[in-house]
């Protein structure tokens, strides 16, 4: 047997089941699309970073060369002119030697630059007297020194020393003077493309750009710096004054270098390039960088949406397990109104079919089935009296007729009787056994009704035929108590109905509509077509009629309107009970209109 306690709890939890299912899925899909939201925010964000980072990365690598072109420069003006100072200096003390060692007087101002490629030095100097003197002795040292001051000043000497480094970037200098070029040993056969015409015009202080070349591709700054030069280029040298010349003029064309750039305002292009590489291994560092904080935001995401379904699933367990665990108890609560009427219901006996136990004490839900039961238990004890009743009633309707049967047979048999007193006699045993035979019938029927065992056989019936042939069976009746029965017969439609019960229903009534009449009365027996393809069945009457109390009661078993009539058999009041019973049989419906004093009509509606 079910428990409704357990049946109870089982609903709950599957209530609350796919309650949590559905808040669960509702719930994890608001959080991952907020965290899809999210992490497509960061990713985004990620990427503009990324994209900044990589730009500001292409930047540095531009301030870096332009910085490094900076430096060449420096190093190629401010550091070269320190190291003219110096070697200035260095020939500033032997040269005045070495002039007058020639016979010319030491000159603080003498001049600061000789040719670098000079195979040696000049001849002496002739004398006064017009002979050559072989000057002094440390001519030939004072010779090797301003060779080798010379070749200190060698500009591209100074350039290789300088700027020629292993870790150096790829650098190329540009003069706007003689066009000449200085690359680093890192150019090896290459040369950075200078177009020193177009250049001038489009730029301003610096400039990058990018070149193809055979090694790969470069990225370069074009650094341009204007400067007064002096300086010895790849031999030979420029600025400052000029030699001084000797006595008589002669070689005085011979002595000054070779024609070229002049002292003057000159132009360097600084040319500073890195491979491409170093640039795109930043950039990939930058991306590569980018991808791993990308694969972090996905993890966190993940490790995020990981937590919000385990929290979704543990709240979910203690939701289920709290109901499962408190359930059984406030489930027990609630049903303590259901177990006080059930002990309520448990009290209530033959003797006594009332609940003991009022609407008010219990709770809103109870409230229509404690109704529902005591009205059930109501009918049942009207049940129960009618059953009380109709034993008592079936007692007496068996006892006036048994009393009768007995008094006949005992007075008949008291003395001898002739032939026609012994066939009076059971003339009369055999009316009162007749009349007993019909009571037996009316009330097995009525049990039969009770325990469904009276089938209705439908089959297409003209009511009207049928309705005239129960008035033939009454005429007969009907003119012995003085009454004239009389038919109104239209065409009805055929009805699907158990010809046997209808004649059995018309029957009774018009058996009644002869019993209750009046001396000189009238019956009349009618039928019609009524709305919707219905049969009306009526049955009309001239008699005592009927109070409303006593139409009330009409169709209740045993019950006689008249009280006062002898119990025959026929009229035990049964007949009225029946008909309802096979009325209700062929699905149709009785009524009755009735005035005390005038009369009665019972009305029966077949279906179509």
């Amino acid at each position: 047997m079910p428990s409704i306690r357990r049946s109870l709890i089982v609903y709950f939890l599957l209530l609350l089941v796919l309650a949590l299912g559905g808040m669960g899925f509702l719930a994890d899909r608001v959080t991952g699309r907020a965290l899809a939201d999210k992490e497509e925010a960061e990713v985004k964000l990620i990427g503009v970073s990324a994209v900044e980072r990589e730009q500001e990365a292409r930047d540095k690598f531009d301030r870096e060369l332009l910085s490094q072109a900076r430096a060449t420069a420096r190093v190629a003006i401010g550091d070269y002119a320190v190291q003219l100072e110096l070697v200035n200096a260095r020939t500033n003390a032997v040269l005045p030697l070495l002039l007058f060692g020639q016979g010319t007087a030491p000159t603080p101002f003498a001049p600061l630059f000789v040719a670098a490629d000079m195979r040696e030095m000049r001849p002496p100097m002739p004398t006064p007297g017009g002979g050559a003197s072989a000057g002094p002795l440390w001519w030939p040292l004072g010779q090797a020194l301003v060779k080798a001051n010379a070749a200190e000043l060698t500009y591209t000497a100074f350039l290789s020393q300088h700027l020629d480094e292993p870790d150096a970037p790829l650098i190329q200098i540009n003069s706007s003077q003689r066009g000449l070029v200085w690359k680093s040993s890192k150019l090896a056969g290459d040369e950075l493309p200078f177009d020193r015409e177009r250049w001038d015009e489009a730029l301003e202080d610096w400039r990058h750009d990018t070149l193809e070349l055979p090694g790969g591709a470069v990225r370069r700054v074009v650094f341009k710096s204007g400067t007064v030069v002096g300086f010895r280029w790849g031999g030979w040298g420029w600025g400052g004054p000029p030699r001084p010349e000797s006595r008589s003029g002669a070689g005085r064309d011979r002595d000054r270098p070779p024609a070229g750039p002049r002292p003057g305002p000159n132009v360097n292009y600084y040319h500073v390039a890195r491979p491409n590489a170093d640039l795109l291994a930043r950039v990939a560092d930058i991306h590569a960088d980018a991808d791993r904080q990308k694969e972090a935001v996905r993890e966190d995401t993940l490790s995020a949406r990981r937590t919000v379904r385990l929290l979704l699933a543990l709240g979910s367990l203690f939701a289920f397990t709290g109901l499962l665990v408190g359930g059984w108890a406030l489930v027990s609560v609630g049903l303590r109104p259901l177990r006080k009427l059930t002990d309520a219901v448990s009290r209530v006996n033959e003797k006594d079919l009332r609940l003991p136990v009022e609407a008010s004490e219990l709770s809103r839900e109870l409230v229509p089935i404690h109704a529902r039961l005591a009205q059930a238990l109501e009918e049942l004890r009207q049940a129960f009296e009618r059953e009380k009743q109709a034993v008592a009633d079936i007692s007496h309707e068996l006892r006036t007729p048994v009393a009768s049967l007995l008094a006949t047979i005992d007075v008949t048999l008291r003395k001898p009787r002739t032939a026609d007193q012994y066939k009076q006699a059971l003339e009369e045993c055999r009316q009162l056994t007749k009349q007993l035979g019909g009571l037996v019938e009316r009330v097995m029927t009525l049990a039969y009704l009770d325990a469904g065992q009276t089938p209705v056989h439908s089959t297409p019936t003209d009511t009207a035929e049928v309705a005239s042939g129960c008035a033939a069976t009454i005429r007969p009746l009907a003119e012995s108590h003085g009454l004239s029965l009389t038919t109104d017969l239209r065409p009805t439609p055929t009805v699907s109905t158990d010809p046997d019960k209808l004649r059995e229903v018309v029957i009774n009534l018009l058996h009644n509509a002869v019993e209750y009449n009046r001396p000189g009365g009238s019956v009349t027996l009618s039928v019609r077509e009524g709305n919707g393809g219905r049969v009306v069945v009526e049955v009309s009457d001239t008699g005592i009629g009927m109070t409303p109390d006593v139409r009330e009661r009409i169709f209740e078993r045993f019950y006689r309107a008249d009280p006062s009539r002898t119990a025959t058999g026929v009229h035990a009041g049964l007949g009225l009970a029946i008909v309802k019973e096979y009325v209700a049989r062929l699905g149709g419906a009785i009524s009755v209109e009735t005035e005390p004093g005038r009369g009665s009509t019972f009305r029966v509606t077949l279906p179509g």
